[in-house]
């Protein structure tokens, strides 16, 4: 299962610097380089988040920063076929009335590192059609099923994604990347019971992956689990005590929950950072 592991890999180091995620190019002083967004900083480290998690780094490790060009625009002469490309504007994603605005998927900078692994669009859609000509022929191919749940993730066909995905989990049931996927995909459905638990089963191996921990906290949110929820988004802001959306959705849940006093009190650390920022 290794292998599933490192392909996933392979997509991020490799094409990092051609599609954005989070927004800004982190060139070492070794010669690597990676899409990813400072979330913290000391007088001599800087904590990057990233698509492979969250790392901490030595200051003089770094050689420079430089902000990226989104992956649309990187991507703007890729022909593009799918009809979700056509309706981009209407949400994939199935939310309750009172979701928080933080945590999600955002599966079109996910296409964008497959797509460059391949080379192009029409290559990617190419090699789809074959990991399901091997599949038929092979099913035990465990690898190429753990791609072809990928490839249907990344046309957002989710619960063909998930179908996949079941069957590589059953067969290695502590891979994580597998595990990782299967709970966007049922996010993305709107199924937030299911995503719960891959989220949680997830970050039983990556304690300090902010992003899938987010994650965790809106699935909490919008299925109604308010204290579990403000319990994750408090254990984000022990990462980023200043971060202002965290610090205003954990003042929505207190005041939601009927603790006025402790509504504010997060409420006004919140402005008080907008304030220092303007």
């Amino acid at each position: 299962m290794k292998k599933y592991f490192y392909f996933t890999i392979f997509i991020i180091i490799c094409f990092g610097s051609i599609a954005t995620v989070y927004g800004e190019k982190i060139e070492f002083t070794n010669g690597d380089s990676m899409e990813g967004k400072i979330i913290k900083e000391t007088d001599t480290t800087v904590t990057i988040q990233f698509q492979g998690g969250t790392l901490p780094f030595q200051k003089s490790e770094i050689k420079s920063i430089i902000p990226s060009f989104s992956f649309e625009e990187e991507l703007d002469d890729v022909p593009d076929t799918r009809e979700e490309k056509k309706e981009k504007a209407v949400p994939s994603k199935k939310t309750s009335s009172h979701a928080m605005s933080y945590g999600d998927v955002d599966t079109d900078a996910e296409m964008s590192y497959f797509i460059n692994f391949f080379g192009s669009h029409d290559a990617f859609l190419e090699s789809f059609e074959k990991f399901k000509k091997t599949i038929k022929n092979n099913p035990d191919d465990f690898e190429t099923r753990y791609k072809l749940g990928l490839s249907h993730f990344y046309v957002k066909e989710y619960e063909k994604a998930i179908a996949e995905l079941t069957i590589v989990l059953e067969h290695n049931p502590l891979d994580l990347e597998t595990t990782r996927y299967l709970a966007y995909s049922y996010y993305l459905l709107g199924n937030t019971e299911m995503a719960v638990t891959y989220f949680k089963n997830y970050l039983n191996g990556h304690h300090f992956d902010t992003k899938i921990r987010n994650l965790l906290a809106e699935a909490y949110y919008q299925s109604g689990n308010l204290k579990n929820a403000l319990i994750e988004y408090k254990t984000l802001l022990e990462f980023t005590p200043s971060d202002r959306l965290l610090l205003l959705n954990v003042a929505k849940i207190y005041s939601t929950l009927g603790n006025i006093d402790k509504a504010d009190e997060f409420r006004n650390k919140a402005q008080e950072i907008q304030a220092v920022h303007r």
